[in-house]
């Protein structure tokens, strides 16, 4: 990923910090962006909180085609990730 500015540009080794993360949280992190913010007005103060609430335990389903007598018991799930 490129990042920094054109004076002083910036590769982001996305592989590597995958790898470091882990499938189960790569999964999760769609989920995570959408229900906790924009990368700088997150509803747990930073990304990285967010990122050590536990997304994986509650964020498995969120967003999968889950069926319908499942749909509360995700939502309820992302409930309780965000408390």
């Amino acid at each position: 990923m490129k990042a920094g500015t054109s004076q002083s540009p910036q590769l982001v080794p996305i592989h590597h910090l995958a790898g470091h993360a882990g499938q189960e949280l790569c999964k999760v992190l769609p989920a995570i962006h959408t229900l906790t913010g924009y990368n700088y007005t997150s509803k747990f103060r930073t990304k990285a909180a967010a990122l050590k609430a536990g997304a994986v335990k509650y964020l498995e389903n969120f967003g999968s085609n889950a069926v319908e007598s499942e749909i509360e018991s995700v939502v309820a799930k992302a409930e309780e990730y965000l408390v």
